[in-house]
């Protein structure tokens, strides 16, 4: 049986919490260590987060909803978050 380390399991949870908060996530990558990229929309704002792993860079944006993005066909959200 494999046994995550403590930082491992840390950002397993923060991970839950984020999904518990509305957040998406997918990998940006192939790979199961692939950097991952979420998203969620949230009144008039829209949320990402890209994480790509312990020794790498992490970022998360805030950005107002623009009424012409709120479409079922979003192309910026399409881009950032492919399905």
């Amino acid at each position: 049986m494999k046994v995550d380390s403590p930082d491992v399991v840390i950002a397993k949870q923060l991970l839950d919490q984020a999904k518990l908060r509305g957040f998406e996530f997918r990998r940006a990558a192939p790979g199961e260590d692939g950097p991952l990229l979420g998203h969620r929309v949230s009144g008039d704002w829209m949320d990402v987060v890209h994480s790509a792993g312990f020794s790498h860079d992490c970022l998360a944006v805030r950005q107002p909803i623009r009424e012409d993005d709120v479409t079922s066909n979003n192309e910026d959200d399409a881009r950032l978050c492919p399905r």
